[in-house]
């Protein structure tokens, strides 16, 4: 397995295992109208420039993505999913990890889940992140904690 920068055309592969990965999330609020569901191939293009894009890739199959946006000392982090097949193999953790070792000028990284996702806010935590603020649930959005980590 290999993590390293992905590129533009990796992009279509990336949209499709966003949804994969965020399926059993979307069965569990009972709500295909969550973000990971709605966002385009468009809206990931549109986007690349403006983001550090990793992927995981096991052979010529990407099996994990992050994306991180520096916005002065902080490290906004997103996207991080996994292939259902893959998860609990340490892919996530890797992708996190990466995009912190290559954004040495970031102070604190930030990152948001479903509050009641407790498995995603564990593996988080785990990671060194403390919850610092929650937003409320929207259409396209469940109750939402945001979470940092301090270098």
């Amino acid at each position: 397995m290999e993590i390293e920068q992905a590129l533009f055309s990796d992009l279509p592969e990336i949209s499709v295992l966003q949804k994969l990965a965020f399926y059993d999330v979307g069965v569990y609020y009972r709500n295909f109208k969550l973000r990971p569901f709605l966002t385009s191939l468009e809206d990931f293009e549109k986007s690349f420039l403006e983001y550090l894009y990793l992927k995981a890739t096991v052979g010529d199959r990407i099996v994990g993505s992050a994306r991180a946006k520096m916005n002065n000392d902080k490290c906004k982090v997103e996207n991080i999913i996994v292939h259902p097949a893959h998860q609990r193999k340490g892919i996530g953790k890797l992708l996190v990890t990466e995009i912190m070792n290559l954004l040495p000028e970031a102070q604190v990284f930030e990152l948001f889940t479903g509050k009641k996702t407790t498995g995603n806010v564990a593996f988080y935590e785990g990671l060194g992140f403390s919850i610092v603020r929650e937003v409320a649930e929207t259409e396209t959005e469940p109750v939402l904690v945001y979470m940092e980590k301090w270098r």
